[in-house]
């Protein structure tokens, strides 16, 4: 008898994106089993954890997702039918099933600094900005912020296939190679080696970004001097 093969779908949700769960306490994810399919979460209110499904953690409202309609934000999840309801970014509202939505991964935002307002530049800067160079500084950084954020969503897909082999790939290694025979452990070895060089080239495409980004925030920047 064959035995039940885990397996990636590369939607899983990745760590630390608030859901809901059957207890309606806000939470956020922690870690995912793959081979049992259930997610380890922690509630915002005691910091206390649990286990639970797969088909119980359900992305939180106003989670940023995508569908095969394209971009929007998850308004409700219906437990009733199992349904969530996402507005999208073509203004109509949908109705999908849960395997239909997945979170877009905007960490990689993390990397860049939340851009500061005009006047929060000013106060920085202590009067040593005119409010012109202080609204194109504020301008800029925006633009910055809304670069990373268009290519994070552009690339949603992509992006969320490799999350989940980064976050989770460790675990799905494991759990294939407790499967076969111990003079297979090379070949989940290499699996986890191929693994990790897929995250060197990620980290790389994020120090791109992030330059890439620096040079047209610096640029702008020269506009105004």
């Amino acid at each position: 008898m064959m035995p039940r093969l885990p397996s990636l779908t590369g939607n899983e949700i990745p760590p630390g994106l608030p859901v809901q769960t059957p207890s309606s306490r806000p939470a956020i994810v922690v870690g995912y089993n793959v081979l049992d399919k259930v997610y380890e979460v922690q509630y915002d209110d005691d910091g206390s954890r649990e286990s639970l499904e797969s088909k119980y953690v359900r992305l939180a409202a106003r989670t940023r997702c995508r569908t095969k309609f394209g971009l929007g934000v998850v308004t409700q999840y219906r437990h009733d039918d199992g349904f969530y309801v996402v507005l999208l970014d073509s203004n109509a509202t949908a109705f999908l099933k849960a395997s239909s939505v997945s979170a877009v991964d905007l960490r990689l935002l993390g990397k860049i600094p939340k851009p500061l307002s005009a006047d929060q530049i000013l106060a920085e800067f202590n009067g040593r900005l005119t409010q012109q160079q202080a609204d194109a500084l504020a301008a800029a950084g925006e633009n910055a912020y809304l670069t990373v954020r268009a290519y994070c969503e552009k690339n949603a897909s992509s992006l969320s296939s490799i999350a989940s082999t980064f976050n989770y790939g460790a675990d799905y290694t494991a759990a294939l190679g407790s499967f076969v025979n111990p003079e297979f452990h090379d070949a989940t070895e290499k699996v986890r080696q191929a693994g990790e060089r897929e995250l060197q080239r990620l980290m790389e495409l994020s120090d791109l970004v992030k330059a890439r980004v620096g040079t047209k925030l610096a640029t702008n920047a020269e506009l105004v001097q």
